[in-house]
């Protein structure tokens, strides 16, 4: 075995969605936590997070989406940030 971390296989996530519509990732080999669900993508990190923002386009929780807020999502949000947010971590996303 090589102590190269070159060798070793990057860590998967899956892609898991609320009820809200609201996305996340999550260790793959993990069952998602209380709530969530798989929404259908496993890869790398940088994969699960292009099909995150492929896909959740309105930031809103779903309650206020149907219930015809007409206020428009952030769309000063970098993609830095929604990683930020999407990791769940407070110390600085990837």
């Amino acid at each position: 075995m090589s102590d190269d971390i070159r060798d070793e296989a990057p860590p998967r996530y899956r892609v898991v969605v609320n009820a809200q519509g609201q996305y996340s990732i999550w260790p793959a080999d993990a069952e998602p936590p209380a709530g969530w669900s798989p929404g259908g993508v496993e890869g790398v990190k940088d994969d699960c997070l292009r099909h995150i923002e492929e896909v959740w386009v309105d930031m809103r929780p779903a309650e206020p989406r149907r219930a015809g807020s007409t206020t428009a999502p952030d769309e000063s949000l970098e993609v830095s940030d929604r990683d930020h947010f999407v990791d769940g971590r407070t110390s600085g996303g990837r």
